[in-house]
């Protein structure tokens, strides 16, 4: 069962989403479409709450990407909370936890929130757990499945750096890392340098230029 839901907080920018269930190939469209439609919405200040997200595959690794350049660009926040070690030790591993903000729990997150908030609007919000009891609360998306063949096994989700075939002088002009999306089988993919590389999960092939936006071979090549 894979279940989303949202809480304002206490105006009409932000919101508490919750989550439970696996974040894999199956649920990743719906969580996309959901998280999207509050984007649209005009609330752009976001805490996930990850205490019930049991796994989470490649196919979610690139949704949650396109979900926060989506919310940069409109100069929002996401703050992840509660995540389970095996989730923390997977963004850790994809550097995630330099890319998102993380907190340990609820109420660190909303205040991360109050700081992000205040810095764009020059006025602070303050938000509390309080704020939540005359706040809307919308229907919960619910779906019913089959378990995913991953998700019975979470240590084949240990997502590994894709190797560097780039020579030492190539090297020497090095990006700050970034992590894209194969679009062959979707995989995250960490880039530190430019030059030649291959998916490691389906061996599709891509470079790197200076520009440092990733070119990808004929899929299937």
């Amino acid at each position: 069962m894979f279940f989303i839901n949202h809480i304002e907080l206490g105006n009409e920018t932000t919101a508490l989403i919750e989550i439970k269930g696996s974040i894999d190939s199956d649920t990743s469209e719906e969580l996309e479409k959901y998280i999207n439609s509050i984007i649209d919405k005009g609330i752009v200040f976001l805490i996930v709450d990850y205490s019930e997200v049991e796994y989470v595959s490649s196919e979610g690794i690139g949704m949650i990407l396109l979900i926060q350049k989506t919310i940069s660009k409109k100069d929002g926040c996401i703050v992840a909370f509660n995540l389970s070690k095996e989730v923390r030790n997977l963004f850790k591993l994809l550097s995630f936890d330099k890319l998102f903000t993380i907190a340990e729990g609820r109420d660190e997150a909303i205040s991360i929130l109050d700081r992000h908030i205040e810095m764009r609007s020059g006025s602070s919000p303050k938000l509390s757990l309080s704020d939540q009891k005359n706040d809307k609360k919308t229907n919960p998306l619910v779906t019913v499945q089959e378990p995913s063949k991953n998700a019975s096994s979470p240590k084949q989700e240990e997502h590994k750096p894709t190797e560097n075939l780039t020579s030492p002088k190539q090297a020497q002009a090095s990006f700050p890392p970034f992590i894209i999306k194969c679009v062959n089988c979707n995989n995250a993919i960490r880039i530190k340098e430019k030059g030649n590389h291959f998916c490691p999960e389906c061996n599709a092939r891509f470079s790197v230029p200076a520009s440092g936006q990733a070119l990808f071979d004929q899929v299937g090549v």
